[in-house]
C-alpha cells in the first residue's frame, strides 16, 4: 500500500469511501452505509455499516465504526477557532496512534487506525452505541464508588506517563494552556453577548481579574508532579459499561501536566457537594493506592505538597462561560 493510497485525508464526508476505508483497515470493503453523522461539533464524526465480502459474524473486523476528525469546512472557517479545532484533531489521532499503545491498566476506545497528515487527524474507531456502552452525562451527578473507579482509570495513565517532559516528547503538543488563554479572548461575545444568560456582575467586569489568575496558576504548579493528562476529563467524556464502569474517551487535550488537574478536575465535577466533602480525603486516598500499584509514586495526603497541589488544580473548573 502506498501513502498516496490513504493521503490527503478526507477532509469531508463524501470522501470517505469504501475503497479508503479499506486501505487503511487492510481489507477489502465492498460497500458503505453511513447511518449517521454529527458535524456541528468540535470534532465531527461518521458512523458507518460495513460491507466485506464473505463476511461471518465471528470475524475480528468492524462492522459498525465511527469515523472521527475535521469534516465540517464550515467549522474550521469559523472566526478564532480554526487552529484549536486542528490542534483538537490532530492531537487525538497522535494520542490513539504514538501513545495508547505505550499504556497499561487503562481501558481505551478500540481504534482501527489513526492517521494525522496536514490539518487533518482521523480516527476510526469502534462505534461505542452499537456495542452497547452509554455515555456519561455531566448533569448527572456521580456516586462515590463510580468515580473511585473512575480515578483508577487517570492513575493507569498517570503512572504509565510518570515524569514525562517536553523535553523527551517534543512531539507532544503542549496548547493546552494557550487554549485556554484564547478563551479568554472571546470576554466579551461569551459573557456580554445579547444571547448569553444573565451573570452577576462581578463576572461581567472580572475578566482582568480571571485572566491574571489563570496565569498564576499556569505559571506555579509543582514541576515534581508531571506526567501525561487527559485534561478534560469530565463525566460528559467518559462512557460507561454495562456495570457502570467509567472510561474516558475524547482526547483532544491530551498534554504533559499536573496530574492533579485530572484529579480534580474529575472528582468535583462528577460528585455532589455533600459526597466531596465527606469522601474527598478518601478519593484521593484511592487514587494514590492505585497510582502507586500501577507502577507510579508513592504518595500521601499527609505530605503538605499533595495536598497544596491538589488544591490548587480546583483553578482547573475555572472557565470562561
Amino acid at each position: 500500500m502506498n501513502s498516496s493510497d490513504i493521503y490527503p485525508l478526507p477532509s469531508v464526508p463524501e470522501q470517505v469511501t469504501a475503497n479508503w476505508l479499506g486501505k487503511v483497515l487492510g481489507q477489502n470493503v465492498k460497500c458503505l452505509e453511513l447511518t449517521r453523522s454529527v458535524l456541528n461539533a468540535t470534532a465531527s464524526k461518521l458512523f458507518f455499516t460495513i460491507e466485506y465480502p464473505n463476511y461471518k459474524d465471528d470475524e475480528d473486523r468492524p462492522k459498525h465504526v465511527c469515523i472521527k476528525g475535521g469534516f465540517n469546512p464550515a467549522m474550521l472557517a469559523t472566526e478564532g477557532f480554526r487552529e484549536l479545532l486542528i490542534s483538537a484533531y490532530t492531537n487525538e489521532a497522535k494520542f490513539f496512534s504514538l501513545v495508547a499503545p505505550t499504556l497499561n491498566h487503562i481501558s481505551l476506545t478500540k481504534v482501527w487506525w489513526a492517521g494525522v497528515r496536514d490539518e487533518q487527524g482521523i480516527l476510526v474507531m469502534e462505534d461505542l452505541n452499537d456495542a452497547g456502552y452509554t455515555f456519561g452525562n455531566p448533569q448527572d451527578v456521580w456516586s462515590v464508588d463510580q468515580v473511585k473507579a473512575g480515578v483508577e482509570q487517570l492513575a493507569a495513565l498517570h503512572a504509565s506517563t510518570w515524569g514525562y517532559s517536553y523535553e523527551d516528547y517534543p512531539w507532544i503538543t503542549a496548547s493546552y494552556e494557550g487554549m485556554m488563554m484564547a478563551l479568554t479572548d472571546m470576554w466579551n461575545d461569551q459573557i456580554h453577548g445579547a444571547d448569553r444568560p444573565p451573570c452577576p456582575d462581578i463576572i461581567k467586569t472580572s475578566r482582568e481579574r480571571t485572566v491574571n489568575a489563570i496565569k498564576k496558576h499556569f505559571a506555579t504548579k509543582n514541576p515534581k508532579f508531571m506526567s501525561l493528562i487527559h485534561g478534560d476529563p469530565h463525566t460528559g467524556n467518559t462512557y460507561l459499561d454495562k456495570a457502570g464502569n467509567p472510561r474516558f474517551l475524547d482526547w483532544q487535550t491530551f498534554h504533559i501536566g499536573s496530574p492533579f488537574h485530572d484529579l480534580s478536575y474529575f472528582i468535583v465535577g462528577a460528585l455532589s457537594v455533600e459526597d466531596r466533602r465527606a469522601n474527598e480525603v478518601a478519593v484521593i486516598d484511592h487514587y494514590l493506592e492505585a497510582l502507586a500499584k500501577f507502577g507510579g509514586p508513592s504518595l500521601s495526603t499527609n505530605d503538605d505538597d499533595v495536598m497544596k497541589e491538589y488544591a490548587k488544580a480546583t483553578m482547573a473548573e475555572v472557565k470562561v462561560p
